[in-house]
């Protein structure tokens, strides 16, 4: 089997791991994230580092909720990734933040990182429940368990992410995050939280369109800009939602 195809494979397992143990978890997500709608609250999503990869697939994307209002804080961006890995360890930073980005009470915050125990995510999920927002958690609880309670890494708490959460959904990461061993070769390559973050996030989109469906209430969603109809069809939420959402 070659690489791409065995790749591929684990991706399609993963996928299926998190589609029958997840499924509880993602109803309870997407019910909170209903709520939150229905009552013309906010869903803040932060991802630092590779997260952002999950906040980017529910930000301003065709087919995707409308009110989501994403934290793009550029001190956790790839664009400076070495000072980006430090910033997760900088303790009491994330409260200033959340209170640019406005989480209150009755909004949800949904965090996306790859291990889950540093103390910039322990503190935006302990930060925003204080604040009476609900918090969901994507993360892997193996990488989370497999850090030393002692690790520099860790929130003085000793918390993992998917202790402090209102919902956790996992990713199934393996510790390392690179699932794939190539012959002769002694690092594993290929990463496999960036496909459960997309598969979860998306996942979550279209359960909440059901929800609200049956609620009897149109799911704010965005429809290609590029398509006939699109430009038209967001409008009225980019008037509704641009003095809301920091990034539109």
């Amino acid at each position: 089997m070659e690489p791409y195809e065995e790749y591929a494979k684990i991706c399609i397992e993963t996928i299926e791991k998190i589609m029958n143990r997840e499924k509880e978890n993602i109803l309870k997500a997407a019910e909170i994230m209903t709520k939150a709608i229905l009552d013309d609250k906010l869903i803040h999503v932060f991802g630092p580092t590779h997260g952002r990869m999950g906040v980017d697939d529910m930000f301003f994307r065709a087919g995707g909720l409308v009110p989501i209002n994403p934290i793009y804080d550029e001190t956790f961006s790839l664009s400076h990734a070495l000072k980006a890995s430090k910033a997760l360890l900088v303790q009491n930073y994330i409260s200033g933040v959340l209170d640019y980005y406005k989480v209150s009470e009755g909004d949800v915050m949904i965090i996306i990182e790859y291990l889950g125990v540093k103390p910039v995510v322990i503190e935006a999920a302990l930060e925003s429940k204080r604040r009476g927002a609900k918090v969901i958690g994507i993360t892997s609880s193996e990488f989370s368990k497999s850090i030393p309670l002692d690790s520099p890494l860790r929130h003085p708490t000793r918390k993992n992410l998917y202790e402090v959460v209102d919902v956790f959904i996992d990713t199934y990461a393996p510790p390392g995050d690179a699932v794939l061993k190539i012959k002769n070769f002694k690092a594993k390559v290929a990463p496999i939280s960036n496909i459960s973050y997309t598969y979860i996030v998306n996942s979550l989109v279209a359960q909440v369109v059901k929800n609200l469906l049956e609620k009897g209430v149109e799911p704010p969603v965005w429809i290609s800009m590029n398509v006939p109809g699109g430009p038209e069809h967001n409008q009225k939420y980019i008037e509704k939602y641009f003095n809301r959402i920091k990034h539109l």
